[in-house]
């Protein structure tokens, strides 16, 4: 039991830093590279999409990798290597082309090391039948996030931009060290485990995955699901200035946010004990929806910042739902990809297709008709749901 305690507390450190280092990046590269480096919308535009396309491409590669050669640890150490020293550059870096290069680098590194930790993670409770422990645990990456976006909003006011970086580099540094004393783990057949690597292909593996009903079910709900958050999410900045908010309405709405995911990442552990993965899912998507509905009704700043409880707590009970539910369904030679192929699809495309209808809809219609889109596509996750697990009952 003791054992477990430790293992459960170097994981808590380990995503505590990585959503810290990635918080430190993610929340205000945009405003970074408009005001910091004076790049225009349409260049940011690019370099976003970029990112993204990367990501999907990282997404794939890493979990391969990760099954192929059974390892979690040795690819999440190379990710997070390079990504620190990518992260490193920004601040001396004025060229577009280098840029451009930095940040397809980047995406193609950092997302994919969320759903490897949480996947070697997972793997490590599967082995003492612990596995709906994983929000005790994931909570405190929400923490670190919280803590980092709301914190690093006033160190930009007080110390320029380039502070995001320092603090992105040292949080990575410390993130290596914890994980240097987690062991690595297998699940694989102890018969014959290199036969089983052999016949580990990309696509074989991505065919093997799509093959499944339930995990394409999940997939499909999710791209809808993301297709109306991220949409939204990305689109934060102009939301909250048409509400008549400025950076620090948006730093704290990032603090509340993500706050809120810790609540209910404890409360998962209850709740997954109790009720089927689908139902918990169903929630939290009608949370998403509650929470549009609501901003759409008021139009404030005010309502956008405290109506991000809503989205945290929802978060947090749609990702241990999420993760427990795909590592339960995936083949367990494939466990990894099953998550990294996942988010290419239903988070990664979703952002690309959102990013570019939002812009349109935001340019053409306003940023409210963009949240009715972000609803509507909420709504659509929400009835597959309701169909499959009501109508057809299978959850």
């Amino acid at each position: 039991m003791q054992q477990i305690k430790r293992l459960l507390n170097k994981f808590r450190l380990t995503v505590f830093l990585f959503w810290t280092f990635a918080a430190s990046f993610n929340c205000y590269y945009v405003l970074f590279f408009e005001s910091g480096k004076h790049i225009t919308p349409s260049t940011i535009g690019i370099m976003m999409s970029l990112y993204t396309i990367a990501t999907m491409v990282g997404q794939s590669f890493w979990g391969y990798l990760c099954d192929k050669f059974d390892s979690i640890k040795k690819a999440f150490v190379l990710a997070a290597v390079l990504s620190c020293i990518i992260i490193g550059t920004f601040p001396f870096n004025d060229s577009i082309v280098t840029l451009y290069i930095a940040m397809a680098a980047l995406g193609f590194l950092m997302p994919p090391m969320s759903p490897m930790v949480d996947s070697w993670l997972l793997k490590h409770l599967s082995k003492v039948g612990q596995e709906t422990k994983f929000g005790t645990v994931r909570a405190f990456g929400s923490l670190g996030w919280s803590l980092t976006a709301c914190a690093t909003a006033y160190m930009i006011s007080w110390f320029g931009w380039n502070i995001m970086y320092f603090e992105g580099v040292v949080a990575a540094l410390l993130m290596l060290v914890t994980v240097s004393f987690i062991d690595d783990v297998s699940l694989r057949s102890v018969v014959n485990p290199q036969a089983e690597q052999a016949k580990i292909t990309p696509w074989k593996a991505a065919r093997e995955l799509l093959r499944d009903r339930a995990y394409l079910f999940i997939v499909v709900v999710l791209f809808f699901q993301f297709f109306g958050l991220q949409t939204a999410y990305n689109y934060l900045g102009l939301i909250m200035k048409n509400a008549g908010g400025d950076v620090i309405n948006l730093g704290w709405t990032f603090f509340i946010d993500a706050g809120s995911e810790l609540p209910s990442m404890f409360l998962s552990v209850w709740l997954l004990k109790r009720f089927p993965q689908k139902r918990i899912i169903m929630v939290a998507v009608s949370l998403y929806l509650l929470r549009f509905l609501l901003i759409l009704y008021f139009q404030t700043a005010t309502a956008v910042m405290l109506t991000s409880v809503l989205q945290g707590f929802a978060f947090g009970l749609l990702l241990t739902s999420v993760r427990n539910y795909i590592y339960l369904v995936a083949p367990s030679h494939l466990k990894t990809m099953a998550f990294t192929v996942g988010e290419a699809i239903y988070l990664n495309l979703a952002v690309i297709i959102g990013g570019i209808f939002g812009g349109l809809v935001v340019e053409f219609y306003g940023v409210y008709s963009l949240i009715m889109v972000c609803a509507l596509s909420v709504c659509v996750a929400l009835s597959l749901l309701f169909v499959n697990c009501f109508v057809l009952r299978k959850g």
